[in-house]
């Protein structure tokens, strides 16, 4: 829940940018499905198969993954060969169905990723925004996070009754018609 953690992480998953790599892998319409932190402290490592490890733990990709059915085959007893993903510091990649994984760190450096992962609106997203975002923050949300974070319908994907959700959160009710507030 990154976009709880303050107004520039969420300018990060809103950014011009982010929104036409997103938009060009997968169309017009899509959701936000995570946006979360990686932290490789020294002699940590999050993909224990990655070998050949650069020294701050920085990505490793599995050459040519993004054409295999089903991804490597985790059962063969061996590790899967990878490459390093090589850039400056504070620099972003993009990833289409390719495996990747964090090599290990051997600095005293802890090494901290951003993740962000889009998705299209038929697939679930892995956050739940709906549960786990702070009330205050989804009241000062612009219209495009909103979207993003899956605070509208598609198609009929997110109907509920002729009330939107969008409507229904901003006036704080319930979804169940019964628990509504009766006047008398």
């Amino acid at each position: 829940m990154l976009i709880n953690k303050g107004e520039i992480l969420r300018d990060l998953v809103t950014h011009p940018v982010a929104l036409e790599l997103a938009e060009h892998v997968l169309g017009a319409t899509f959701l936000l499905s995570s946006f979360t932190a990686n932290i490789a402290k020294k002699a940590g490592c999050l993909s224990p198969s990655i070998v050949n490890n650069e020294e701050n733990g920085g990505t490793r990709l599995v050459p040519s993954s993004h054409l295999l059915p089903d991804g490597p085959d985790s059962s063969v007893p061996y590790k899967v060969p990878t490459i390093a993903a090589t850039g400056p510091a504070v620099s972003s990649s993009l990833k289409e169905g390719l495996c990747h994984g964090t090599g290990q760190n051997l600095t005293d450096e802890a090494r901290i990723g951003l993740l962000t992962f889009y998705v299209r609106p038929q697939f679930r997203q892995n956050e739940n925004f709906f549960l786990g975002l702070d009330p205050a923050v989804v009241e000062q949300s612009p219209e495009r996070l909103l979207d993003l974070l899956g605070y509208t319908t598609w198609f009929h994907f997110g109907q509920t009754d002729a009330l939107s959700s969008r409507k229904r959160l901003r006036a704080r009710e319930p979804w169940i018609p019964e628990l509504r507030l009766k006047t008398p």
